[in-house]
């Protein structure tokens, strides 16, 4: 058994999301709203009562789907802030292993730009396993799976 790494989020996943259409899919897929669509109504007060639910349930999931959708674009912004940081990092640690196999620069600075590198680089990788995260509870949502609690 190998340990393999996470994938990271898909961008072009992200720039086709649709989140009027997705929404609409997700009516079509979440079991609550199906379940009530097909459940007997009973009556005048029994249908108007199912009218009720049905608009409810739907207002909730179209409220869930924008916020999961917020949540991919402020994950996405987060990421591309990371992503900036990290390739600052990675040029200023380059130049820093340049300095220090030259002399032009001690130990406790070298090892400080060392630090400033990882630190950077796992700040990338987290804001793109939260990008991921969001990715998928949106997808999830959009096949029906979401609590509208």
């Amino acid at each position: 058994m190998e340990i393999q790494k996470i994938p990271s989020a898909d961008l072009q996943t992200i720039a086709e999301i649709n989140l009027e259409e997705d929404t609409k899919k997700a009516m079509g897929n979440n079991l609550d709203i199906s379940s009530t669509r097909n459940t007997e109504s009973g009556g005048t007060a029994g249908i108007e009562k199912k009218k009720r639910t049905l608009a409810e349930l739907e207002e909730k999931l179209s409220v869930k789907m924008k916020e999961l959708y917020d949540k991919i674009q402020q994950a996405k912004t987060a990421r591309d802030a990371a992503q900036t940081g990290y390739q600052n990092a990675q040029t200023a640690w380059n130049l820093a292993q340049s300095k220090y196999h030259m002399g032009m620069l001690d130990k406790a600075a070298y090892l400080g730009e060392e630090m400033q590198y990882i630190q950077k680089k796992a700040g990338l990788e987290s804001a793109d396993l939260e990008l991921l995260q969001a990715l998928e509870d949106y997808q999830w949502a959009v096949r029906g799976i979401v609590s509208l609690e």
